[in-house]
């Protein structure tokens, strides 16, 4: 049996540490960036897709500064509900590696019958 060395050791702790054990929120070192979003404008409840990079983890998101429900569809897209009592502003989306401030969605009110 060949004894095992310290340098050995140090390698293999190295490679487990850097194929990924541990949490994939940790494992995020970008911070995330949004590129679009769609629709631009609605109304609460409204259905939203948030496209750009860095996603996973994600732990909020936000339409000016209202707290939204959210999935992360994919590192590149986050699927959301425009919250009650939301109002226009920036759209944002946070991460432990840091906060991604979108363009302005614009909250529009119920039809109006005349």
């Amino acid at each position: 049996m060949r004894p095992v060395s310290v340098r050995s050791v140090g390698f293999f702790l190295c490679v487990i540490i850097s194929i990924g054990w541990g949490s994939p929120a940790l494992a995020q070192t970008a911070p995330p960036t949004i590129t679009s979003y769609f629709p631009e404008s609605g109304s609460p409840s409204t259905s939203v897709s948030i496209l750009g990079t860095n996603f996973n983890g994600t732990t909020a998101v936000a339409f000016n500064g209202a707290a939204a429900s959210f999935i992360v569809s994919s590192d590149t897209q986050i699927s959301t509900t425009v919250p009650a009592g939301a109002t226009t502003g920036p759209v944002t989306v946070t991460t432990p590696a840091g906060t991604a401030t979108g363009p302005v969605f614009t909250i529009s009110g119920p039809p109006t019958i005349t």
